[in-house]
C-alpha cells in the first residue's frame, strides 16, 4: 500500500497550486499529480474541491491546537480566548498568504463552495473553542462565537487585500471583541 498523505501535505500542496494557477484552475487531479500520488492506491482519496477544503480546515485546526495547547486557554475570558485563537490561526496562515487571496476570491464566486468553507470554519471554531475541558454550551458564548466568525472572515479578507500588519490586526480584533463584549454585557 502507498504511503498515505497527511492533511498538512495535501493542504500545503493545494495552496501551492492555488497560488500558481488560481482557485478555478485548481483540481483534485492536479493536486495528486503535484504530489506524485495515485488516487486508486489511497485508502480515503479526495474527490472534490470540498474534500480538499475539509482537509485544509483539518490542517489549520491541528496546527492551531499544536501552537496553542488547551491549558493556555483555560483561564482566559471568552474575548481573550477568541483573540488568541484568531491570532494563532493568522500566524499559521501567514506563510500561505499569497495563496489565500486567490482562494478567497475564487470561493466568493462559487456560492456552494464558499458556504462550505464558512461552514467548515464555523465547525472548526466550535471544535477549537470547545477544547475538551472548556465547554461552549452557554447560548451567549455561542452567539458571541458566531458573531465573531463574521468578523474573522471580514478581517481575513482585509488582511489579504489591504496588507494589515500583525499589530494592526491585533488592535483591530481587540477593538471588535471589546465592542462585542460591551454589546453582550446585559445578556450574561
Amino acid at each position: 500500500m502507498t504511503n498515505q498523505p497527511t492533511p498538512k501535505h495535501l493542504a500545503e500542496a493545494g495552496l501551492s497550486l492555488i497560488e500558481q494557477h488560481g482557485w478555478s484552475a485548481f483540481s483534485i487531479v492536479s493536486l495528486y499529480q503535484e504530489c506524485g500520488l495515485d488516487p486508486t492506491a489511497l485508502s480515503n482519496p479526495l474527490t472534490t474541491k470540498n474534500d480538499w477544503l475539509t482537509c485544509l480546515q483539518s490542517h489549520i485546526i491541528t496546527e492551531t491546537k499544536a501552537f496553542l495547547p488547551q491549558q493556555d486557554l483555560m483561564d482566559l475570558s471568552i474575548k481573550d480566548r477568541l483573540l488568541e485563537l484568531t491570532l494563532t490561526q493568522f500566524e499559521i496562515l501567514l506563510p500561505h498568504r499569497s495563496a489565500l487571496k486567490p482562494l478567497m476570491h475564487g470561493l466568493v464566486k462559487e456560492a456552494q463552495n464558499y458556504c462550505t468553507f464558512q461552514s467548515m470554519l464555523r465547525h472548526g471554531w466550535e471544535d477549537l473553542f470547545s477544547y475538551a475541558d472548556i465547554p461552549n454550551t452557554n447560548i451567549i458564548s455561542r452567539l458571541r462565537t458566531e458573531a465573531f466568525m463574521g468578523l474573522y472572515l471580514v478581517t481575513l479578507y482585509r488582511w489579504l487585500n489591504g496588507g494589515l500588519s500583525a499589530d494592526k490586526l491585533q488592535s483591530t480584533l481587540d477593538q471588535q471583541l471589546t465592542w462585542g463584549n460591551k454589546l453582550m454585557a446585559n445578556y450574561r
